[in-house]
């Protein structure tokens, strides 16, 4: 038999409370919160009324990636999905989604040295495009399927990459010192994707050096 437990409330004795242990076998745990959900509250109750608050989440995708932000700004919500343009310099011609593939090439600058130039998403796919000019670049390698870099299920893990063209991309960046480790494209990638998506808050949300983020 479970033991009852009396307890008084507010020092009179002539107010009891009958109180029983919960049983643990049937008691509801309490919810449990991913990281990011949990992120997210702690950055809510953070935020002064005055301030936006700024969400990013990314899609990485082994073909294509895409961004959207949520945004909330004195008491309203929105989803912007960030547009990539497919032509560096334009605004007219734009995509939710960018390729998620790197070109390595090299190049000379002004004073006739080798240098070499990181390319990304739709600026490097036009690099394989036929119509396209490819100026003074020489391609190192192209980089594409990057994702199974991180493992899935045909994959055993980062070390054991049965993408062969891919594992001799990656080889070939390692043999020239471009990269340390295999994910060093992958960091790449993703920092080209969020430097965009930042100038497009910039442009279209006002965001600044004093906004609020989280990604996840």
């Amino acid at each position: 038999m479970k033991p009852t437990v009396y307890t008084a409330l507010h020092g009179h004795r002539s107010r009891l409370k009958r109180y029983r242990p919960k049983d643990p076998a049937t008691e509801t745990p309490p919810p449990v919160y991913s990281r990011a959900k949990r992120n997210r509250y702690r950055l809510e109750a953070e935020r002064t009324p005055s301030e936006t608050l700024f969400l990013p989440c990314i899609d990485f995708g082994t073909t294509n990636s895409s961004m959207v932000v949520m945004v909330k700004d004195d008491g309203d919500e929105s989803i912007d999905t960030i547009e990539f343009s497919l032509t560096a310099g334009s605004s007219d011609t734009k995509s939710e989604q960018i390729p998620s593939v790197s070109l390595y090439a090299k190049s000379l600058d002004q004073d006739g040295n080798s240098v070499v130039d990181v390319l990304h998403g739709h600026e490097a796919e036009r690099y394989l495009s036929p119509h396209e000019g490819r100026g003074n670049l020489e391609k190192i390698c192209f980089v594409r399927n990057m994702k199974h870099i991180l493992g899935d299920d045909s994959h055993a893990g980062p070390d054991e990459c049965e993408d062969e063209e891919l594992r001799l991309a990656l080889n070939e960046l390692k043999r020239l010192g471009l990269i340390e480790k295999d994910e060093d494209v992958i960091v790449e990638f993703l920092a080209y994707v969020f430097k965009r998506t930042k100038e497009s808050l910039e442009t279209n949300h006002g965001l600044n050096d004093n906004s609020k983020s989280k990604s996840s």
